[in-house]
């Protein structure tokens, strides 16, 4: 059996009566009534570890680091001397 957290509803769906909503309103599917109930708050912490990343990543070359070399050493352009 298998079960989704509901966006709409805010509610885990889920059980042999219950249609549930339509997927592009719900996460999963989870393989227990708990890991649904606890799907909004996996995807807010993966969005914030993302959002982090992202952000490091926009960083480079401030702060003090520097983006990877991506011309060839030598020449302001890129070709080899």
């Amino acid at each position: 059996m298998s079960f989704w957290w509901c966006l709409a509803h805010g509610r885990v769906e889920g059980g042999p009566d219950d249609a549930g909503c339509a997927n592009m309103d719900r996460l999963g599917p989870y393989e227990t009534r708990e890991q649904a109930a606890g799907a909004l708050d996996r995807a807010r912490a993966r969005t914030a570890e993302q959002d982090a990343r992202d952000e490091a990543e926009d960083d480079w070359g401030t702060k003090g680091r520097q983006a990877p070399e991506t011309r060839s050493p030598g020449t302001s352009d890129g070709r080899p001397r």
